[in-house]
């Protein structure tokens, strides 16, 4: 049984010559068209936006609480 002729020895890589030039760690969301990466930047967007806008409303309530003098 001659089966290594029939098939072709991996030794050559020519299919391995094209560059794999695919993003890595925050290039990969950053430069993503992929609508899964696009849709998890969304979600980490909207979660630490909400953190700030969360904090920056709150220093601003008790700024304001703390200014007034027309307390009863």
């Amino acid at each position: 049984m001659a089966t290594t002729a029939a098939t072709p020895a991996h030794d050559d890589h020519a299919h391995d010559d094209h560059a794999h030039d695919h993003p890595t760690g925050w290039r990969r969301f950053v430069y993503s068209t992929n609508h899964k990466d696009i849709g998890t930047m969304y979600l980490v967007f909207a979660i630490i936006a909400g953190i700030i806008a969360g904090r920056c409303r709150s220093r601003s309530a008790r700024t304001d609480v703390s200014r007034r003098t027309d307390l009863p």
